[in-house]
């Protein structure tokens, strides 16, 4: 397994293909703007901090891909303070996961001036609700003309 230790930071250099066994950041794991990082494990697991940055102009090719690999289930075990949090042997997270459990994912992936918000029409508690009726979707700001923003937020087929 790939570990980032408690109180060590670890970054990622450009060109970095990190093929792994699983990758359990406890620490600090910062991919730094303009790194062509590829990142292939069978788990993702964010318990310290993960930094992402990357704010050239898109392109449609990310700089960072995190390739989620395999078909076994996962376990967690979580660190620290948070260890009560599952039974002896760790939690069953499934395949394929990403998971931050007491950590902090810090992504900063678009340029600046490029607007990255909308609004959240609803939250709630208790039992998953039942929607009766779907609102239309809100329109999300327009990119400047000339800008490098695309109006194109996510395009992912996630086989690839």
């Amino acid at each position: 397994d790939g570990e980032v230790p408690c109180g060590v930071c670890y970054s990622a250099s450009d060109g970095d293909t990190l093929t792994l066994n699983g990758l359990n950041i406890i620490g600090r794991l910062v991919i730094a703007d303009g790194s062509k990082v590829t990142i292939e494990t069978p788990y993702v697991f964010v318990q310290g901090m993960l930094t992402m940055t990357s704010t050239r102009a898109i392109t449609g090719e990310p700089d960072v891909k995190i390739r989620l690999t395999g078909d076994t289930d996962n376990l967690l075990n979580p660190y620290g303070e948070n260890s009560a949090a599952c039974p002896a042997g760790g939690c069953n997270v499934g395949p394929k996961a990403f998971i931050v459990a007491g950590g902090k994912l810090d992504i900063k992936g678009m340029p600046d001036g490029c607007p990255t918000w909308s609004h959240i029409l609803d939250m709630g508690t208790g039992p998953q609700p039942t929607p009766t009726e779907y609102p239309a979707p809100l329109a999300l700001p327009t990119p400047a003309s000339g800008t490098v923003c695309s109006s194109n937020v996510l395009n992912e087929d996630f086989e690839n």
